[in-house]
């Protein structure tokens, strides 16, 4: 979501270099869907697939996808304080401040129940 000079600068440091991908597509917050994109998109990264498929035969990229975002959006309500957390937990590494979330506790990623 940021610059690729941003990557060893502190959170919400803004960079002389090209604009970053959030600011050229207005994103104010991390949503589910970025993160099961992002996931997705490192999954095929990932695999020794030589290019992107949705389907490779093991890997099904739109369930995966659904997957994810469901974490995040299914119907469970101890999920939710996990979800609330967790994308608040990004929205500080990615847009905030890094001294601001050590003082609050957000430092390490939050965990679901049983996982």
């Amino acid at each position: 979501m940021t610059s690729p000079s941003s990557i060893s600068l502190p959170p919400g440091t803004r960079t002389m270099g090209r604009g970053c991908i959030a600011h050229i597509y207005k994103i104010r917050n991390i949503t589910p869907r970025n993160i099961a994109y992002a996931a997705t998109l490192w999954r095929n990264v990932l695999s020794s697939c030589p290019g992107w498929q949705q389907d490779d035969g093991a890997f099904k990229g739109d369930a995966f996808f659904e997957r994810i975002v469901n974490l995040f959006e299914g119907k469970e309500d101890e999920d939710k304080d996990w979800a609330h957390a967790t994308l608040a937990w990004w929205n500080t590494r990615i847009f905030g401040d890094a001294a601001c979330a050590d003082q609050a506790g957000v430092n390490n990623p939050p965990r679901r129940a049983g996982g």
